[in-house]
């Protein structure tokens, strides 16, 4: 694949600056070669020497002849820049000047509601459906308190269901989406946040024992590898995504109660955690990394 015009003069120039600083040094050589006299190795410093210079004086014309494509290069990069700038901003200015967004036929107004009305009336047969077996289950649900707030699931039979907090395979709704990779992110994450935050919360499931043969407290070495390990996590997947780890995973709220908080609707909440479960399964190295991402490495590394 032919190189970009820069980077072949960009190549050039390191070329000629590497076989310049090799020949002076030859040069300095061949001159303390001569002092002490020594003729037969003076001589070969300077047949190096020569030669070096030769390689750069060639790179040296090449980046001559290739300086003036460059500069023409750059130019026309630039009045391209200058004309998307130009069209983007009218583009900006076309959309600023609409009055309205362009009305939708009326046909497509009716498929439009139609589906509303149905996505509706499946939710509220959902709400209904989990209200039953709630009720079947003995749950008193209160969306005010704590309990009301979490993921419950239901199982059993209809005339004995039972309900117990969401474990790592219910948090993720669809079975479809409950894959090994993603349920044991879920269990490290879970147990890597325990651990980073023991003592801080009122019920932290992996809580070490009290050292009373220390006179001065601390923070455990236990404690302190795992606040940098979670610190890499929220890094590497992004605050939204951890924090949405946190209300679901470390919390066990429903995506009702955060869309209930202004978190964005429910729909886009699930998508939201299985991405945010993905990019920490990546993170553990329990999945393969993103096609995008190789895709657009090996795009870079050709250029």
């Amino acid at each position: 694949m032919p190189q970009h015009i820069d980077t072949r003069y960009e190549t050039a120039i390191a070329r000629r600056d590497r076989w310049a600083a090799a020949a002076a040094k030859h040069r300095e050589a061949q001159a303390k070669r001569e002092a002490a006299g020594k003729v037969a190795l003076a001589k070969l410093s300077q047949e190096a020497a020569d030669k070096a210079e030769a390689h750069a004086k060639a790179h040296g014309q090449e980046a001559d002849r290739l300086a003036p494509m460059v500069q023409r290069a750059q130019t026309v990069r630039r009045q391209n820049e200058l004309a998307a700038e130009a069209r983007l901003a009218r583009a900006m200015d076309l959309a600023a000047a609409t009055p309205h967004p362009v009305s939708l036929s009326a046909k497509e107004q009716r498929r439009l509601a139609k589906e509303q009305e149905k996505r509706d009336r499946l939710a509220q047969q959902g709400q209904a459906q989990r209200k039953r077996d709630e009720k079947a289950a003995g749950v008193d649900h209160d969306p005010r308190t704590a309990a009301g707030q979490r993921e419950i699931q239901i199982r059993g039979p209809a005339v004995d269901k039972r309900a117990s907090l969401a474990d790592y395979a219910n948090l993720i709704h669809r079975q479809t989406d409950r894959t090994p990779p993603r349920l044991l992110a879920l269990e490290r994450f879970d147990q890597l946040w325990h651990r980073a935050h023991a003592g801080q919360f009122p019920n932290p499931r992996f809580e070490r024992g009290v050292d009373t043969s220390r006179k001065i407290g601390g923070v455990s070495d236990d404690r302190a590898e795992s606040l940098r390990l979670i610190g890499d996590v929220k890094a590497r997947i992004g605050e939204e995504f951890f924090a949405i780890l946190f209300h679901r995973v470390i919390n066990g709220h429903s995506f009702s109660w955060m869309a209930s908080q202004g978190m964005g609707e429910s729909e886009r909440l699930g998508v939201l955690f299985l991405a945010a479960i993905d990019a920490t399964a990546r993170h553990f190295g329990l999945r393969e990394r993103s096609r995008a991402v190789e895709a657009m490495e090996q795009q870079v590394s050709a250029a």
